[in-house]
């Protein structure tokens, strides 16, 4: 009886290594944080681009209805005299704003509240998203800024053009390094924390287990 005591414990599985199975808790626990902050960052970097364009959307909107308004009484898009007072008045709506462009088909500026001048090429990256846009909103991210635009349409739903807003981005990049910086320390605390706690729990676990066995070894 004793010999086949004996061999059953010398078949049985060797425990693993207490150090090992801090390892693998304390890297489970890590990586869940982490995968939690890297989600929420992203969570709220859409959020606050989501909010730039809808804000954008509402002054390049108004140009547009301006615009269209004269291109209804059949007149040509470089005859609407009034765009240019109204390029300007919607500029000043938004600090954030840069240039606001009223640019023909062809990928010309026809009005300017900015640094382009009357006849000069838009960027290659703005008409290609406008072309491809299929009349609807287009959108063109830049180094330090961002391009939101709409199509200009005639009385017979014909495209003239395209109004376009460039805004800058310091503020939302200002504020997605600040959430960085608060979610790595909230990672951090949070891993460690957890880490321990799962570490607690695997030797909570073990110790448990240790004395289930003993009056079974007795």
């Amino acid at each position: 009886m004793q010999a086949k005591r004996e061999s059953a414990e010398s078949a049985a599985p060797a425990p693993a290594p207490l150090g090992r199975l801090f390892l693998v808790a304390a890297l489970v626990a890590f990586f869940g944080v982490g995968m939690s902050a890297f989600l929420n960052y992203f969570k709220f970097k859409s959020a606050l681009e989501s909010a730039a364009r809808s804000r954008m959307a509402v002054p390049a909107l108004a140009v547009r209805e301006g615009v269209q308004a004269s291109l209804a009484l059949g007149l040509p898009l470089a005859s609407a005299a009034a765009v240019p007072d109204l390029l300007a008045r919607e500029r000043q709506a938004d600090a954030a704003i840069r240039a606001i462009e009223v640019f023909d088909a062809e990928g010309r500026v026809v009005f300017s509240a900015g640094a382009a001048a009357p006849g000069s090429a838009i960027p290659a990256a703005w008409l290609v998203a406008a072309r491809a846009s299929a009349g609807d909103a287009w959108h063109v991210l830049e180094p330090d800024s961002a391009v939101l635009g709409f199509s200009l349409r005639n009385s017979f739903d014909l495209p003239q053009g395209h109004v376009a807003v460039r805004y800058a981005l310091t503020d939302q990049q200002q504020a997605l390094a600040r959430m960085r910086a608060a979610l790595q320390r909230i990672a951090l605390i949070g891993g460690a924390a957890t880490a321990l706690l799962a570490m607690l729990a695997v030797w909570a676990v073990l110790r448990f287990s240790g004395r289930a066995q003993s009056p079974a070894a007795r």
